[in-house]
C-alpha cells in the first residue's frame, strides 16, 4: 500500500478563539455531524458512521455539564475559553473513489487504528466517527477529554501529550520557552512513533511524506519499498507465528503417539506372557485359544506397524517446519539489519531537515514581518472579521 500515515490532535475551549481562527467545541461537533450551516466547504456532506463511543451530540453536552461542575487546574471556575476538548483526526493515503468499505486493508487499518487509540488515551477516549466518501479521502475523527480528579479539578494536560510534557517545565526563567517548544516537539514525535508502530508499519504506510523530507523521487520510491519491506516482515513474523503453534501441535501429537505405542506394546507384552502361562497349563487342551491368540498378535503386530507409520509421516512433517521456520527466521535478521540501516539514514536526515526548517522559518519571519504587519491594520481599519466554521 503506498502512502503515508496522517494523524494530527488538536484542543477546543466552548467558544472560539478571539480571532475565530479556531471554532468551539460545539462548531466542530457539528462540522463532524454534517450539519448543513457547518460544513459549507463539503459538496456533497454524508452522516459519518460511529465506529466508537457516544454520539457526538451527547458527548459533547456531557462535557459542558461536566465543564460547569468542576474547576481548572488551579482550582477556579473554568473559563469559557478554557481548553476542555482534545479532537484528532487520521486519513486513509488510497482516494475514496478508489476505495471499497469491506477491503481488508481498509478493515485491518480501522482495527489497529482503534485499538491505537484505546492504548494510546484509555478511558479518555470518548467517540471515533468515521467519514468514507464524502471527501477526498476516507478519514475517521476521535475525541477525548479529561476526567475530574479527586479535586474535581478538570486538565487538558491528561489527554495531550504534548502540553503535558511540555508544562513539566515552568514559563518563567531564561531559555524556558525554547525548552518548553522541544519538549513539546519531541512528545508530538514520541506520539507519531507510536501510531507509526502500531499501525503505519503494518498498513505498509511511510513515517514521512515526501513533501515533509524534501524527497526526490527516487529517495521516495526507496522510502516505500522500505515500507513494503517493513510489511513483508511483519507478514513472515505472523507465518514463523503460525508455524511454532503448529510445530508445537505436532510435537504433543508425536508424544501422544509415543504414549499410545508405548501402551500398544506393554498391552502386547502382557498378552505374549498370558498366553504363554495358558501353553504351559494345557497345551493340547487349548489349542483352538492358541490359534485365536496368534491371529490377535498377528493383529496387534499390524496395528503397531500402522502407528509406527503414522509416527514417522508426523516426524517427516515436524522436520520440515524446521527448516522453514530456519530460513524465515534468516530472513527476518536479514530485513532487521537492513531496516536499521534505513532508520539511521532516515535519522539523520530528519536532523538535518529540523536545522534546515529552523533557518528556513527565522529568515521568513523577518522577510515577511512588514507585510503581516501592513495585512494586520489594514483589517483594524476595515473592521473585518474572519469566521471559520
Amino acid at each position: 500500500m503506498s502512502g503515508f500515515q496522517f494523524i494530527h490532535i488538536d484542543t477546543y475551549a466552548r467558544i472560539p478563539n478571539l480571532k475565530f481562527s479556531k471554532q468551539g467545541i460545539w462548531g466542530i461537533v457539528h462540522e463532524a455531524n454534517r450539519v448543513p450551516h457547518a460544513c459549507l466547504h463539503i459538496e456533497n456532506p454524508k452522516k459519518p458512521i460511529l465506529l466508537y463511543g457516544e454520539q457526538l451530540n451527547k458527548m459533547a453536552q456531557n462535557l459542558y455539564d461536566l465543564a460547569d461542575r468542576s474547576n481548572d487546574s488551579l482550582g477556579r471556575k473554568i473559563r469559557k475559553d478554557g481548553q476542555l476538548l482534545l479532537a484528532g483526526v487520521a486519513s486513509y493515503p488510497k482516494k475514496s473513489q478508489d476505495t471499497e468499505y469491506n477491503d481488508e486493508h481498509f478493515q485491518s487499518w480501522l482495527e489497529l487504528s482503534i485499538q491505537f487509540l484505546k492504548d494510546e488515551y484509555g478511558d479518555y477516549l470518548r467517540t471515533i466517527i468515521l467519514h468514507f466518501d464524502d471527501e477526498e479521502h476516507p478519514h475517521y475523527h476521535f475525541y477525548c477529554h479529561p476526567n475530574p480528579d479527586k479535586n474535581n479539578r478538570l486538565d487538558i494536560r491528561d489527554v495531550h501529550v504534548g502540553m503535558k510534557a511540555r508544562d513539566t517545565v515552568s514559563d518563567k526563567g531564561v531559555g524556558s520557552g525554547k525548552k518548553r517548544r522541544k519538549l513539546y516537539k519531541d512528545a508530538m514525535r514520541a506520539f507519531q512513533d507510536r501510531y507509526y508502530a502500531k499501525v503505519g508499519i503494518s498498513s505498509g504506510f511511510a513515517r514521512l511524506g515526501p513533501k515533509r523530507q524534501r524527497m526526490t523521487r527516487k529517495e521516495w520510491r526507496d522510502e516505500q519499498s522500505r515500507c513494503d519491506r517493513l510489511k513483508y516482515y511483519e507478514q513472515q513474523k505472523t507465518k514463523i507465528e503460525d508455524l511454532s503453534k503448529t510445530l508445537a501441535q505436532s510435537n504433543i501429537q508425536k508424544e501422544q503417539l509415543i504414549a499410545k505405542l508405548n501402551d500398544e506394546k506393554k498391552s502386547i507384552e502382557k498378552e505374549n506372557l498370558h498366553n504363554l502361562e495358558v501353553s504351559q497349563a494345557g497345551w493340547f487342551s487349548k489349542s483352538s485359544k492358541i490359534d485365536y491368540l496368534i491371529t490377535k498378535n498377528k493383529e496387534l503386530k499390524k496395528d503397531n506397524k500402522n502407528l509406527f507409520q503414522k509416527y514417522i509421516s508426523i516426524k517427516d512433517d515436524h522436520q520440515v517446519i524446521k527448516t522453514k521456520m530456519k530460513s524465515l527466521t534468516a530472513k527476518i535478521t536479514s530485513l532487521k539489519e537492513r531496516l536499521n540501516q534505513f532508520q539511521n539514514l532516515l535519522n539523520d536526515r530528519n536532523r538535518q531537515l529540523e536545522l534546515i526548517k529552523e533557518k528556513y522559518h527565522q529568515a521568513l519571519a523577518i522577510i515577511r514581518d512588514p507585510l503581516r504587519l501592513l495585512k494586520k491594520s489594514k483589517k483594524i481599519n476595515n473592521n473585518e472579521v474572519n469566521y471559520e466554521g
